[in-house]
């Protein structure tokens, strides 16, 4: 099963409150970006990326050595699109908080969404 989520729905846990059931994850910020009304905070989760048709042409089309060996990457990069007052930065350890109904689940295989 393939699981996503949008960065909208990712929330600084600082500034969230308690979790209330939601997911919490913890990662290193690679890259925070302020963009006026809110700031894009990449980083990385210790897990492979989702490899579809569409991914591994896309990463050939861009010269992705990883994608032309048929290499496993043990790591994706993800976004979250946070409030711009989140203290976010490059290097930081950043809690987000995931509300589990905002998770969309799709079939490896077919890449049809299943709910």
């Amino acid at each position: 099963m393939i699981v996503g989520i949008r960065p909208e729905h990712l929330e600084d846990a600082e500034l969230a409150g308690p979790a209330n059931g939601g997911i919490v994850l913890e990662a290193p910020v690679t890259l925070a970006e302020p963009v006026g009304a809110e700031v894009i905070a990449h980083f990385e989760l210790d897990t492979p990326p989702v490899l579809t048709k569409d991914t591994i042409e896309l990463a050939r089309d861009v010269d992705d050595l990883n994608a032309k060996q048929g290499g496993l990457v043990e790591r994706v990069t993800c976004t979250a699109r946070l409030d711009p007052r989140t203290k976010a930065s490059r290097g930081e350890l950043l809690r987000l908080v995931v509300d589990p109904k905002a998770l969309y689940f799709f079939d490896p295989e077919t890449e049809t969404a299943l709910r």
